[in-house]
């Protein structure tokens, strides 16, 4: 007969916890370790490393459309991070369509969402246009360098016509002329810096 003791994570000291989370990058805290079980939230909102996140930095990180799906999830009811950015990965239409998922109701706290050069086209911009549409939280959308058409462009404009403080920064002119929502000043006073990998 042996004595083996079974070893889980639920039942490691939370100083274990603790160094394990030392060597794991924000994604895999977000989408692998949080809302798993309880014990495990309390012991990663206790994290020092975790508790000051309001930025997610996910630019060039070569995310997926899975990948997308999983951060959807994992940011569903978050009430911390206000800067999301995205830009320059691999995030087409069905990762569009899950990540517009969370701005559909007014619960998640994002102000700023950076989309710049993924692999979405026109049908993932109609899911974000229309998940946009009654949301008063995000402020500021990048998308520049994605495959849309002025057609989505219009739908865009129409959905934000409900939401008054959206701003589009984006290389197509078209999209933020139609618009009418960008204000340059309101945007330099956010220190909004176009091409600014840190401030999205």
């Amino acid at each position: 007969m042996s004595n083996r003791i079974g070893v889980s994570l639920l039942t490691l000291p939370v100083e274990l916890v603790y160094r394990i989370l030392d060597h794991q990058n924000e994604y895999t805290i977000l989408c692998s370790i949080r809302n798993v079980c309880q014990r495990l939230d309390i012991i990663v909102n206790g994290y020092y490393q975790y508790q000051p996140i309001i930025t997610l930095d996910f630019f060039g990180s070569n995310l997926d459309n899975i990948q997308a799906q999983r951060l959807a999830v994992a940011l569903r009811h978050n009430t911390s991070i206000t800067l999301l950015d995205l830009a320059y990965n691999n995030i087409r239409n069905t990762g569009i369509e899950k990540l517009a998922g969370i701005f559909n109701s007014n619960q998640t706290v994002i102000t700023t969402l950076c989309l710049d050069s993924n692999d979405f086209t026109t049908a993932g911009l109609d899911h974000l246009a229309t998940a946009l549409h009654n949301n008063k939280t995000l402020t500021f959308l990048r998308l520049a360098s994605n495959s849309l058409e002025d057609v989505a462009a219009q739908h865009l404009r129409d959905a934000l016509r409900q939401n008054k403080v959206m701003f589009i920064l984006t290389q197509d002119i078209s999209i933020t002329l139609l618009t009418g929502a960008y204000d340059p000043q309101a945007a330099r006073q956010s220190n909004w810096r176009y091409g600014s990998k840190i401030s999205c």
